[in-house]
């Protein structure tokens, strides 16, 4: 499904799905935890503050980057410009 709706998706993400099933992601017995892979290998993860989708800047296809705004004292994430 990805790859028929946007082209280039599997070339770009699909070694990272490849390898999860290699270590077992589709067995919930295997207790492979995708987000310890990610921040294992320096991908960090965070929440986009707009849309509350995780967001991951080290892996990200678009024109998208991290900004980190602090407003009264909390840090909020951005995948895009607010």
């Amino acid at each position: 499904w990805f790859e028929a709706n946007y082209p280039g998706w599997y070339d770009h993400y699909g070694k990272i799905y490849r390898e999860w099933k290699a270590l077992g992601c589709e067995d919930p017995r295997s207790g492979f935890i995708p987000i310890q892979w990610l921040l294992e290998r320096g991908h960090h993860v965070y929440i986009d503050r707009v849309s509350q989708v995780p967001f991951c800047p080290t892996l990200s296809k678009g024109a998208s980057s991290l900004r980190v705004h602090e407003y009264n004292g909390k840090k909020h994430s951005f995948s895009d410009d607010w």
